[in-house]
């Protein structure tokens, strides 16, 4: 199964943020040329765009890192379900359950299926559900 996790947004770089900031100004100065834009605009200076595209940065990376984070929350959770659906239709038809080991040294690591999960999981057709098999 995959693990849940939170992909932190790295910070702006100032570089990016003040050589956009300079394209905006330069239309700014554009427009206001061409008298589309008012002069309330025309005074808006290159630390005040540099600090709202800053903004916008931080915003994007905090929107990309709670969007990763759902994703892999959502897919950690399809992968549960399909590993306990799994599981119990092994042991509704009488199959065995493979588990897999470990290497020496390594701390075998068993995924535990709740009741919860266990009445929640697709049966197959036609079978009583039953113990898994003593070995």
């Amino acid at each position: 199964m995959t693990d849940i996790n939170f992909v932190a947004p790295s910070p702006p770089d100032p570089v990016k943020a003040t050589q956009w900031a300079g394209q905006i100004r330069a239309l700014i100065a554009l427009l206001a040329g061409a008298g589309i834009v008012g002069g309330a605009w025309a005074g808006v200076t290159i630390e005040q765009i540099t600090n709202w595209v800053t903004l916008a940065m931080w915003a994007a990376a905090g929107a990309g890192a709670v969007f990763t984070s759902y994703k892999s929350w959502k897919a950690h959770a399809a992968e549960r379900a399909i590993t306990v659906a799994s599981a119990m239709a092994s042991v509704q038809q009488g199959t065995p359950v493979v588990v897999t080991v470990t290497p020496p040294g390594e701390p075998n690591i068993v995924t535990a299926i709740s009741p919860k999960e266990q009445a929640d999981a697709p049966s197959a057709p036609n079978v009583v559900p039953q113990p898994a098999p003593k070995v």
